[in-house]
């Protein structure tokens, strides 16, 4: 956004874009998720991921969660069973317009064909001013 240039362009028209940033969360979290969980199905909106520099891959946590506080439908839950959605960056057209703070991440985890789980992310909480970038 800095350098001015969102390499913009239009899906199916111009309320329906995508952008550089578009793009790269879409393979920085998409192929994280895919490399740190092989055989987990991911789907993003701006597609399949494209290889990216190591370096821009999201590890897998340390972190655990203390197994007493799984619910027992999910304690022996397959990989393969879980189908990823991701959204990068929804509210594109707004932040193309600077406005940063409409702009949030979609996730959403499928168990086999119900939805279990779901994260709404605000990467610019907060944001006022188009200046601030």
């Amino acid at each position: 956004m800095k350098g001015g240039n969102l390499e913009i362009v239009e899906k199916t028209g111009a309320n329906n874009v995508q952008t550089a940033a578009d793009r790269i969360a879409n393979d920085i979290i998409v192929g994280s998720l895919k490399k740190g969980f092989p055989g987990l199905s991911v789907i993003g909106e701006e597609g399949d991921a494209t290889p990216i520099d190591d370096d821009l891959y999201v590890g897998v946590s340390g972190q655990r969660i203390d197994p007493e506080l799984i619910p027992e439908k999910f304690t022996n839950v397959k990989v393969g069973d879980l189908t990823v959605w991701v959204d990068p960056l929804d509210a594109t057209k707004e932040y193309t317009e600077g406005f940063l703070d409409h702009v949030t991440v979609l996730v959403g985890v499928a168990l086999k064909d119900e939805a279990v789980a779901g994260v709404i992310h605000q990467p610019f909480f907060g944001f006022k001013d188009k200046t601030e970038v």
